[in-house]
């Protein structure tokens, strides 16, 4: 019984270990993506994922780096802030749509609206927006 008992916690460690040292590594390795890509290769990449391989998982990740690409800056650009405000458009829609999350994509909208400078993207915001009405 005792023997038992000793696999069991042994396999549970060797488990437990291997596992947060994976996320660990996906972790850098999502790190390094958002700051090794442009936001143009992220956008390409999300667009990729999501409406060519059917991975709205990938397009979502890809979109939440995008969104979150220039965080650290305490002024943006107005190309930054529309790279933004993309990223955040495209979590909305695809909360909305693949997850069925509204409330993440209502908050990722409404964030994407905040960020927005380019008409053309405000259309696209009203009408991810509109699909709520």
């Amino acid at each position: 019984m005792v023997r038992i008992m000793k696999i069991c916690y042994i396999s549970i460690f060797c488990l437990l270990f291997f596992c947060t040292t994976t996320y660990a590594d996906n972790k850098t390795a999502l790190y390094k993506l958002g700051i090794e890509k442009s936001a143009d290769q992220l956008v390409a990449l999300a667009d990729s994922a999501l409406f060519k391989k059917n991975r709205p998982d990938s397009a979502l990740i890809y979109s939440l780096i995008l969104a979150t690409k220039f965080q650290h800056k305490k002024t943006l650009t107005i190309e930054e802030k529309n790279y933004t405000a993309i990223g955040y458009n495209w979590c909305g829609y695809i909360y909305m749509f693949s997850f069925f999350d509204y409330v993440n994509a209502m908050d990722c909208l409404i964030k994407a609206e905040k960020y927005c400078n380019d008409k053309k993207l405000q259309i696209s915001i009203a009408q991810n927006m509109g699909h709520f009405i």
